[in-house]
Formats: structure tokens, sequence, C-alpha cells
């Protein structure tokens, strides 16, 4: 049967109010009131429920009995009761609202709101192996201030037949938010994965005090906002709040952000004890402690167990560690003695994809990291930087986690970068990129040069041939197997082996822009600009048939431990240098990068035991950034003779790569790599320290970065404010 409802909203002076949205629930039409604040609905339906908002912004329920005749007028009040209201720090600026609490607008500027709960993921309990959000408890210790406040406010006497609930508009979120009856120690959850996702709440008390944490981290951009209802219904109807909540996001630090504490696994009765020595020394010297962690299963990558990042409400925030999907190294030990105050911990091992794709060596947290602010090509700034990874674009084996992707981009304030490494033998991240600090206040961006290092290698052909390089070194074969040889050599032999050996130095076919142009320049913050250019696929001057990854075809006849010759070194070298063309390309583009800001760090590369490109020297990119004090692999580049360092081919060796004859020793050997370093650093206001890791690291396959983790000062980071377009 058709029936007509005429709906009339008037104000507290009886007067009509207009242009007033009403909702018929069972049909899901609005209509907006008249001059006379009238509404007419025509229904077929056996029920009828009006929703409308009152002047407090709330929205009213009314559900209308069935009518006695085919036309009824209902009559509703906009200053309807409100029995109880919901308060919370929509503002986030500690203060309690119950104003526009249904809204969450990102961006700077007024009328900005919704309300932050924190990941609990510390344990102030006293037991590092379980997180305070672990349980339905408020453990105690610091808690108070983690436990976002949420109150529900009685707005006239306590009336017996008033019930008001307090509940979560989508059930499935409760498994995201805790709310307790309180927020000290002791206090119990009302709705959560236990509890369940409504309560009934008592307001027998005026003020009910409340408290909200997170259960976990967004875990994809398709989870939104948690929406909180508070619903009283009373004899006069019911009236229903909703207030819109947020979990802070996981945060990445990046290298700009001054360092607290460094770790290095400690590894029983294997290699690293000079290294650890070494290290400790270069740390009391700008003030921070090494804290060595006990080796599990032997794993000595300190960088690839976990992902030292935070979160912050306005007012409170916590280090919260990832985890990396992998079972050895710093994991365990984190996940069982390193929680504590202010110090959480979690990873994803309740979801991870397959035990082969989770022991990729992509999902070894090396290959995730973040840079400092950028502002990308198209103007859009990044306050707290872009987080980057490698991939394999030609295999689906070499990927990172899509659980740790999805993570990531749910996160939406540090709007994740893909780089390519798959032409790389382990495909980490920081093995190409490594910001450090610029005397401007901004940052600089140290990379890889084949080009740089084959330039300042035909210097010395031309004034030292006898030169050694990667003096005193051995190469091992795969890891704990096999051989371990002599990889020492002279430049000389170096470049004559391109030819077969015996024949003088020439320069190689399909390389002869390498060795023209002008000299490099060096002023300001600008470095070393790659000269010339080796030769790219698909350029002029190509070899034919060169094609990424064919090192297979052309590396070591006898095996990866070889001397290294220009011949098996150069097609891994143009592999790497178009690859480090790619990535400055997009990173133009991603980030904002200019020439001005790339140190060039000279590195030539050649067959890895994977059969991917692996470095010759010590990769000094892969550094650890201490404010402005980087330390890096001494990288056992060609040594000199430090007594001919003012003469005159050696003096215009020095100068064309702008090194000081103060950066140069005066008696002895000195390695030129690890000179020009030292002085790009200095004239950069930056202070290269170098340490030997090559038995202990790089010839297991990484370096210093790889080796050692830092945490990060903490800084509440008012990230709310901003988000660039394309990551919401």
């Amino acid at each position: 049967m058709s029936r007509r409802v005429t709906v009339q909203l008037i104000d507290e002076q009886y007067e009509p109010v207009a242009n007033e949205a009403v909702r018929f629930v069972e049909t899901g039409l609005t209509l907006r009131t008249n001059d006379q604040g009238e509404a007419v609905f025509e229904y077929a339906t056996p029920t009828a429920t009006l929703e409308y908002r009152l002047r407090s912004g709330a929205v009213a329920t009314h559900r209308l009995k069935e009518p006695l005749s085919r036309e009824t007028t209902v009559v509703l009040g906009v200053e309807a009761l409100v029995y109880a209201t919901l308060f919370l720090d929509a503002d986030r600026d500690g203060t309690l609202t119950s104003a526009g609490l249904d809204r969450w607008d990102w961006g700077p500027g007024e009328g900005k709101k919704g309300a932050i709960v924190l990941c609990n993921l510390d344990a102030d309990n006293g037991n590092p192996r379980v997180a305070d959000n672990a349980d339905d408890v408020i453990n105690g210790g610091d808690d108070e201030q983690e436990i976002a406040p949420l109150e529900v406010r009685r707005q006239t006497r306590y009336r017996a037949e008033v019930t008001c609930t307090l509940s979560l508009e989508k059930p499935g979120d409760k498994n995201r938010l805790r709310i307790f009856n309180g927020r000290t120690r002791g206090a119990r959850a009302l709705i959560g994965p236990s509890a369940g996702a409504s309560c009934v709440l008592d307001l027998q008390n005026a003020v009910l005090r409340l408290g909200m944490e997170a259960v976990r981290f967004d875990e994809s951009l398709k989870e939104e906002d948690i929406v909180l209802l508070l619903t009283t219904t009373s004899p006069e109807g019911t009236v229903v709040q909703r207030a819109r909540v947020r979990v802070a996001p996981w945060m990445m630090q990046h290298h700009l952000e001054a360092p607290e504490a460094v770790y290095v696994i400690q590894l029983s009765g294997q290699n690293n004890t000079t290294f650890r020595s070494d290290l400790k020394v270069i740390l009391e010297g700008v003030g921070l402690p090494l804290e060595e962690i006990p080796t599990v299963l032997g794993d000595r990558w300190g960088q690839d167990s976990l992902e030292i990042g935070s979160s912050n409400l306005p007012r409170r925030g916590m280090h919260a560690m990832l985890g990396a999907t992998r079972r050895s190294g710093m994991i365990q030990y984190f996940k069982t003695q390193g929680r504590g105050v202010g110090m959480g911990y979690f990873d994803f091992h309740h979801r991870q994809i397959s035990h082969s794709a989770s022991d990729s060596d992509m999902n070894k947290l090396g290959n995730l990291e973040v840079t400092p602010p950028v502002r990308d090509a198209r103007g859009r700034v990044y306050p707290w930087g872009r987080i980057y990874y490698g991939t394999d674009v030609r295999n689906e084996r070499r990927q990172l986690d899509p659980n740790i992707r999805a993570f990531l981009a749910a996160q939406r304030v540090q709007a994740p970068i893909v780089i390519d490494t798959s032409w790389l033998d382990v495909g980490h991240a920081d093995e190409l990129l490594s910001f450090v600090p610029a005397e401007d206040g901004g940052w600089l961006l140290c990379l890889p040069s084949p080009e740089l290092a084959l330039d300042m290698l035909q210097g010395v052909m031309e004034v030292a041939p006898q030169s050694v390089m990667l003096e005193g070194r051995s190469i091992q074969g795969v890891e704990g197997e096999g051989f371990d040889e002599p990889v020492n050599t002279t430049v000389k032999a170096f470049f004559e082996g391109a030819e077969g050996g015996g024949a003088p130095a020439r320069r190689p076919h399909g390389m002869s822009s390498l060795f023209s142009g002008p000299p490099p320049r060096m002023t300001g913050v600008s470095s070393m600009r790659p000269m010339g250019g080796m030769p790219f696929p698909g350029r002029t001057g190509a070899p034919p048939g060169f094609m990424m990854g064919e090192g297979a075809m052309h590396g070591f006849s006898g095996g990866i431990s070889e001397a290294p010759t220009l011949k098996a070194t150069l097609r891994f070298n143009e592999t790497a240098a178009k690859g480090i063309h790619g990535l400055v390309e997009q990173l133009k583009s991603e980030i904002g990068l200019t020439e001005e800001r790339i140190l060039y760090l000279p590195m030539l590369y050649r067959q890895g035991r994977m059969k991917g490109a692996t470095t010759v020297f010590a990769n000094m990119v892969n550094m650890l950034v201490l404010g402005q004090t980087c330390v890096m692999a001494k990288p056992f580049g060609p040594m000199l003779d430090g007594a001919q360092r003012l003469q005159g081919p050696y003096a215009k060796l020095l100068g064309k790569y702008k090194i000081e004859a103060t950066d140069v020793p005066m008696n002895g050997t000195f390695d030129l790599f690890e000179v020009y370093v030292r002085t790009l650093f200095r004239r950069n206001g930056l202070t290269a320290r170098f340490i030997d890791d090559w038995s202990a690291y790089h010839n297991k396959g990484g370096e210093v970065h790889c080796a050692t983790n830092t945490r990060r000062a903490l800084t509440l980071k008012r990230w709310w404010e901003y988000v660039p377009g394309d990551t919401h």
C-alpha cells in the first residue's frame, strides 16, 4: 500500500527549519525541507525510519510506528534531546572536542578533523616478548601517554530508560582498534579482537573516560578510517554520533636524522672481531654507543634483519621495528628481547606468502630505505621523504613481499619508489644509493660510477702502471664453501688483460668516449660528473650482441675468484652504467634530483656468485651515515707512492681529481680511490672514515651499511598535516 509521510522540522522556538536534509532510510531517498520546514516522502515499505541532523551535529534517527492512515505528518525537533556526547582529540591539539568528529580532511589549515590512535607495540609491561597491544589490558608504565583519550559525557540527568551503545561502524574493525574502560594500569578492553565490536555503556557517572590503541598498522590502502558510533536510544528517539579515527602510520627514518646508537651482530668464533673493534673506535669519536647483538644461525647482516622506524601521536611516539620475513640475524633477538619502553617490534610472519618468496634477497631490509625530505619534478613535496626499494623486473621470485609492498603504500605519507636492481647480484637498494647531509641543510646523493673508476685507473696507467690494486685481497666463491684465492693485481695487468695480456695497454674497443672530454669539475656541492659515458645498449659504440645480464657468458672462465681484468669486467660495467644512468633519470622525476646534488664514487663491477653484477672494490656507497661522519669500506683501489705526490705526473693526476696534497700521506703508499673520496667529502662539509670490512662482509656480498643497523632520534612528525595528492 502506498503511503505518504510529511516530515516537519522545527527549532526550539517551534519555528520551521528550512533547507535541512532528511533521509528516508528504507529507500535511501534524501530530501531537503521547504520554507515551511517540510519534506514529503512517498513510500510503500512496512516500516519508516527517518534520519536528520541535530543542531549539535549529531545524527538523529526516528523510527515511525506504522501510520494509522495513508497520510501522516511527523513533527521533529532539531534541538531534540542529546543524552550523551562523544569527545575526542579531533584537532590533534591535546584538547578533547565534540565538534566535527565525523570529518577527516587532509591538509594544513583550519577545520581539519580526525583523531589518531597509536599502534602500541612497545613493552611497558616489563616482558619484551609481549607487545602492550597484544592483550586486553593496559599494562602500566608509559601506556597512559600512548593510549589516545576518548570520553563519553552525559548531557542531562541520568535516566535508566535510556540506553547508550559504543560500537564500530564496520564490525571487522575490532581487529584494528581496542577501546578500554580507562587509560590507567589495569583498564580492560570494551571493544577489540576478543571483546567484540560494541559495548553498552553505563552512564550513571556523568563522564566516562576511555582510551584507544591500534592493534596493528594499516596493511592496505583499501582500509579506510575507523568510524566509531555512539548510539543513544530514548522514548524520544535515537541519536547516532559518528567519529573518525586513523591509525598513526609507521614511518621510516632517513640517514640525515640524528643517530642514537649503532647495532652490529657479534659473530661467535667468526671473523668480524676486528671490524667490531674498529667500528667501536670510530663511534666513540662521535659519541655513539655500539650495541653488539648475538647472532642467530650465523647471520651477520644487521641491516637485513630489521628496519627501525617510528610512529607518533601529536604528543607521544615510539620506535617501531619492522622485522624481515626471515628467521635469522637480529630478528629473534629483537622479537624476544628488544621490546621495551618506547621500543616496539612487528613483522609479517603471520601473512608470509611462501617460504621461497620470504627467503628472497629482496625481502632482506637492506633493500628498504627512505630519502630525506624531497620535492619531485612536479613540485609535490614529501616532507618525510619517500621510501624506495629494489626489484627484479624480470624475475617474479626476486620481488619484495607483496604484503610488505601493500603495507608501505598503506602508510600513505612516504609514497614508495620502486627501482630496478635486476642487474645486481644481490639487488638491494642500499648498494646503489646513500643520502648524506649537504652544507646548505639539504642532502647529497652518493652513487657509484664505473666511468669515474675506469677514468681514474687510466690515469694511473699513464703515471704508475705497476701500481697494485686490491692489495692483499682474496675473493671467496660461494659463502661457506670452496676457494679463497688472491685477486690483487696491477693496473697494467688489469688493462692488458683486455687485450689478451702482454700487449701494451690500449683503449678497449667501444669505449673511446670514456677517456675523452674535459677534466671533471668539483665546485660547491657538485662532485665528479661521469665523463663521456660508457656505451649503453642501443647507443653508438655498444658492442654487438650486448644484453644486460650477459655476464654469465662473458665472465670468469676459472671462477669469480680470478684477478679482475678489463675484458672480464667490461660488460658488467656497461650494464652497471646503464642501470645507474636510468636510476638518475628516474630520480630526477621522483625526488627532483639534479646533477649538482650527486657525489659520484669510483666503483667497478664484475660477475657475482649468482652471475649478476657485484663490486670489484669494496663498495663505498654502502655506508653508515652518522651526521657529518660517514663510515665506509676501505675500497682497496690503486696504491700510489705518497713521496711522489708533489712531482709532475703525480701532481697532474691528483690535480685532475681535485685531490689536495694534505689528504695524501707524505710517506708510504696511498689508495687513490680513498683519498679522492676523503677530499670530495671534506669539500662538502663531511668526514669520510674508512674501515676494513673485506673479510667479514665484502667477501660475503655486503659492506658497512649491510653489516650494521642504526637507531635514530625519535621526532614527533606532524604527518597528518600534509599528504601528496597521488598517495591518498
